[in-house]
C-alpha cells in the first residue's frame, strides 16, 4: 500500500496547482468571456462508476436521446459494471453492479466478494442557455439497501477558452446521503445492510446533512480531456472502504479512442490509481451490419398483361401470389371493378408504414388502370389492426415525394381496425371472390436462450443455457397447436441455495423446475384467437403454459382512439406441474391458482413513443394489486420498466411481505444483427429478487400490447418510412 500513497503524495501538489490554475482561469473566463456554448453542448462523459459525471461526483450533463453507454471501472476497493441510457436529451437512467473486494459475502459458499446492484436517474431541470448554467437533479441507489444512496442538485456551465485554449466545463453541486458524507444504509440481521433503507432515505427530510462538491473538465484536445474534482465523500463512512483517504481532490484524463470507445485513468483520494473504459453508441435499427439496398419491385411484362386481361377473381390470385413471393405472409386479396382489398401480416419490415408502402408499390406495378382505390390492411393475430384507404394516384404521388405526409393523410383514411372500410368495399356489387396465400399450416423455430439468477449466496450470477425449439400447427384460422422443448446443456441452477418461501409458493420453488439438464417439455398448448363484435379480440388457451404451470387462460382486449388507448380483461386457472414428469400435474400440490386482471393501456406521448400499461387485479399468489409499466419506444428499440404493488399480508415469509416486484428491460430489433430490415425483437430484462408476490403465468400469446409500433398512431408519425 506504500507505493500508491507515495505516488499520491507526489502528484497531489501538481494536481492542486493544476486545479487552482484551471479554477482561476475559469473564473476569469466567466467574468470576461462572451456567451457560453449553449448551441455546442458539452459532451456527456462517463464517471468512473458509469453514469455521466466527473470521477466520483455527478455533473449536470446527460446522454443524448436514445444513446447508451456500457462501461467498467476500477477504483479500489470498488469494481463497477454499468449501463446508462439517455432519454429526450433531458433524462439519464443508469444501473450498475459493484464488487467490493474488501468484504467476503457468505464465506465458504462460493459467492466471493460482496456485490451490490443499484440504479438511479438524473433529470435536467433547466437546460444550458447563453450565460445560464445547466441545472440537474438526480438520485443514486435509492432502492434496496442504499449502500451508495445519494440525492443531489448540480450545475454545469461550458465556457469557451481564450485564444487557442479548449473549452472548459465547470460543475458545482450539493449532495446528500453518501454524497453528503453520510452512511444511509441501515443494519439488518447479523449486521448486514438492511433492505428498504433506500426508500427510507429517498423520502427523508430535505433538511439533512449536505455537502458541496465541484469540478471542471478541460478539453486539451477534442479527444483528450483533463478532469479535476473536489469530492464531497466521507471515505471513512463508505461501505467496504478500509484505507484512509489522503485528499478529496481527484485528478485524471479521459481519452476517446474512437467516436464509440473511451478509456480513463485517474488518481482518486490522493492514493488510488483508478481506471475505466467503455463504449457509447446510439440505438439504431441498422446496427452491426449496413443494410443492403432493397431492390425495387419489378413486374414482368407477362404478369402485367395477365393482370390487364384478368377478371376480378383472377386478378386477386395474381396480386396475392405476387405479395406472397415478395415476402408477406397470410395474404388475402379481393378485387372489385375499381378497387382492391389487401390484407397481410407484416413479415418483411420493422415498420408497418414501410409495409404499407411496399404493398402499394406491388399493387401499382401490376393492377390494371381500372383500379383507382386501394384498401391496404395490416393484420395482427388474424385481425386487421390498421387499415389504409387511399386513392392510387395520391399514394403514387406520396411515394414519389410529390405529396407530403399531411397532404397524403388529408386525401386518405388511416383507421384503427378495418370494419368500416370492409363494409364500404364489400358493398360494391362487383366484388369478386377472395384469394388467400402465404399461410403455412406448420411452423418451426429454434433459438439459444440464457436465464440468469442473481444474488444467491452460492454465487452472484448463476446461469442456465439451453436451446428452445418451438413447433406448431395451425388447423384452422387463428387457431394454433404449439409445442416447446427446452434442451439444457449448461445449468448452474442446481447449485442454488434457494428454498421455497411459502407452503404453496407461486415462484420461489423455481429450482425444482429449472435445475435439471436434458430436455423438458416447457409448453404444449392450444391457443385460439377470436374476432369479436365491436372490433374486440378474444383469446383462449389450454394446456401446458410454462415450466411450472398448466391449465386454462382467457383474454379479451380492444384498442380505442387510433390505438392510443386500450382496455381488456384476462384470467387464468392453473395448477403446478410435476417437476419430474412432463405431462402430469404435481401430486404434492392440489392448489388451483387463479388470476384475474383488468388490463389498461395508453400512449401517453405518441409523438415521443411513451406508453404505459397497468395490470390490476389478483396475481398468482392470491395477492391483489397493480403492476405498472412505463416504456419508451424510439427507432424500434424499447426501454421499459415495471413496478408491482400488491397486498402481501397473508404471506408467511418476511421476504415476501412488503416485497415490490420490479424490473427493467430493453427490446432490441433483430435487424441490428442483420444486413437487412427485418421484423421481430429480442427482449432482455433484469428483475428484482425472485419472490412470490406480483407473479403471473406465461401464455402462448397475448393480446395486451407488447409492441406500440403496430398501431395507426405510430404509423402516422412514421409515414415517411413508406417511401423507402
Amino acid at each position: 500500500m506504500g507505493a500508491p500513497r507515495d505516488f499520491g503524495r507526489m502528484l497531489f501538489p501538481v494536481g492542486l496547482i493544476f486545479f487552482m490554475g484551471l479554477a482561476g482561469a475559469a473564473i476569469c473566463l466567466l467574468l470576461f468571456s462572451g456567451p457560453g456554448l449553449a448551441e455546442d453542448a458539452a459532451p456527456a462523459r462517463a464517471s468512473l462508476h458509469g453514469p455521466t459525471g466527473l470521477w466520483d461526483m455527478p455533473n449536470a450533463r446527460v446522454l443524448p436521446d436514445f444513446n447508451v453507454r456500457l462501461g467498467v471501472g476500477d477504483s479500489g476497493p470498488y469494481r463497477t459494471y454499468s449501463g446508462s441510457a439517455g432519454l429526450f436529451d433531458r433524462l439519464e437512467v443508469h444501473g450498475r453492479f459493484t464488487e467490493i473486494n474488501t468484504i467476503q459475502a457468505f464465506p465458504g459458499e462460493g459467492f466471493g466478494n460482496y456485490k451490490d446492484r443499484s440504479a438511479g436517474v438524473r433529470a435536467v431541470v433547466i437546460p444550458e442557455k447563453d450565460h445560464a448554467p445547466q441545472v440537474a437533479a438526480g438520485v443514486y441507489d435509492v432502492t434496496g439497501t442504499a449502500l451508495f444512496g445519494s440525492r443531489y442538485l448540480v450545475l454545469s456551465k461550458r465556457i469557451q477558452g481564450l485564444q487557442d485554449l479548449g473549452p472548459l466545463d465547470l460543475t458545482l453541486g450539493l449532495g446528500q446521503g453518501v454524497l453528503g458524507g453520510e452512511n444511509v444504509y441501515g443494519t439488518g440481521p447479523a449486521g448486514s445492510p438492511k433492505d428498504g433503507s433506500g426508500q427510507d432515505f429517498l423520502f427523508s427530510s430535505p433538511f439533512r446533512k449536505t455537502r458541496p462538491f465541484a469540478g471542471l473538465e478541460y478539453s486539451i484536445l477534442p479527444e483528450l480531456t483533463a478532469t479535476v474534482e473536489y469530492s464531497s465523500l466521507n471515505h471513512d463512512s463508505l461501505f467496504g472502504y478500509r484505507d484512509r483517504s489522503w485528499t478529496r481532490l481527484n485528478t485524471g484524463l479521459k481519452y476517446d479512442l474512437t467516436d464509440a470507445l473511451y478509456v480513463q485513468a485517474a488518481l482518486i483520494r490522493g492514493r488510488d490509481p483508478s481506471f475505466g473504459a467503455g463504449v457509447n453508441f446510439p440505438l439504431e435499427p441498422e446496427g452491426i451490419l449496413a443494410w443492403k439496398k432493397e431492390p425495387a419491385f419489378q413486374a414482368l411484362e407477362k404478369e402485367r398483361w395477365q393482370a390487364y386481361e384478368a377478371d376480378n377473381e383472377r386478378l386477386a390470385v395474381i396480386l396475392a401470389r405476387s405479395l406472397e413471393q415478395d415476402g408477406f405472409s397470410q395474404v388475402k386479396v379481393s378485387c372489385a371493378a375499381e378497387a382492391v382489398w389487401v390484407e397481410v401480416e407484416n413479415s418483411r419490415y420493422l415498420s408497418d408504414a414501410k409495409a404499407l408502402g411496399r404493398m402499394g408499390k406491388v399493387i401499382d406495378a401490376l393492377a390494371p388502370e381500372r383500379v383507382k382505390t386501394l384498401f391496404l390492411n395490416i393484420k395482427r393475430q388474424g385481425q386487421v389492426r390498421q387499415s389504409l384507404k387511399t386513392n392510387r394516384a395520391h399514394l403514387k404521388d406520396f411515394l414519389n415525394s410529390r405529396l407530403d405526409r399531411e397532404g397524403f393523410l388529408a386525401f386518405s383514411e388511416l383507421d384503427l381496425y378495418g370494419s368500416r372500410h370492409w363494409k364500404e368495399f364489400a358493398g360494391d356489387p362487383t366484388v369478386g371472390p377472395a384469394c388467400e396465400a402465404g399461410e403455412s399450416a406448420f411452423f418451426f423455430s429454434m433459438e439459444p436462450k440464457v436465464k440468469t439468477f442473481m444474488e444467491n449466496r452460492k454465487g452472484f450470477f448463476k446461469h442456465k443455457a439451453y436451446i428452445q425449439t418451438q413447433a406448431g400447427y395451425r388447423p384452422w384460422k387463428r387457431g394454433v397447436f404449439v409445442s416447446e422443448l427446452q434442451s439444457t446443456f449448461f445449468n448452474q441452477y442446481r447449485d442454488l441455495a434457494f428454498e421455497p418461501l411459502e407452503d404453496e409458493p407461486s415462484r420461489t420453488d423455481i429450482v425444482r423446475y429449472e435445475s435439471r439438464h436434458g430436455t423438458r417439455l416447457s409448453m404444449l398448448a392450444f391457443d385460439q384467437v377470436y374476432v369479436l363484435p365491436w372490433d374486440a379480440q378474444g383469446r383462449t388457451a389450454w394446456g401446458i403454459f410454462e415450466s411450472a404451470y398448466g391449465g386454462a387462460g382467457a383474454e379479451v382486449f380492444r384498442f380505442f382512439s387510433d390505438g392510443r388507448l386500450g382496455c381488456g380483461l384476462e384470467g387464468e386457472m392453473v395448477r403446478k406441474r410435476d417437476p419430474e414428469n412432463n405431462l402430469l400435474f404435481s401430486s404434492g400440490s392440489t392448489r388451483l391458482y387463479r388470476t384475474a386482471y383488468l388490463n389498461l393501456y395508453a400512449q401517453i406521448l405518441p409523438e415521443a413513443g411513451v406508453s404505459a400499461g397497468a395490470k390490476i387485479g389478483r396475481f398468482l399468489a392470491g395477492d391483489n394489486g397493480v403492476r405498472f409499466e412505463l416504456r419508451r419506444e424510439n427507432e424500434y428499440f424499447t426501454l421499459g420498466g415495471w413496478y408491482t404493488v400488491t397486498n402481501t399480508g397473508h404471506m408467511e415469509s418476511s421476504k415476501n411481505t412488503g416485497h415490490r416486484e420490479s424490473g427493467v428491460y430493453v427490446r432490441i430489433p433483430f435487424s441490428v444483427f442483420s444486413d437487412k430490415d427485418s421484423p421481430g425483437h429480442f427482449r432482455y430484462s433484469i428483475s428484482s429478487f425472485t419472490r412470490d408476490p406480483g407473479q403471473s403465468v406465461r401464455q402462448p400469446s397475448s393480446l395486451f400490447p407488447l409492441d406500440d409500433t403496430g398501431l395507426p398512431a405510430h404509423t402516422r408519425e412514421h409515414l415517411e418510412e413508406a417511401r423507402h
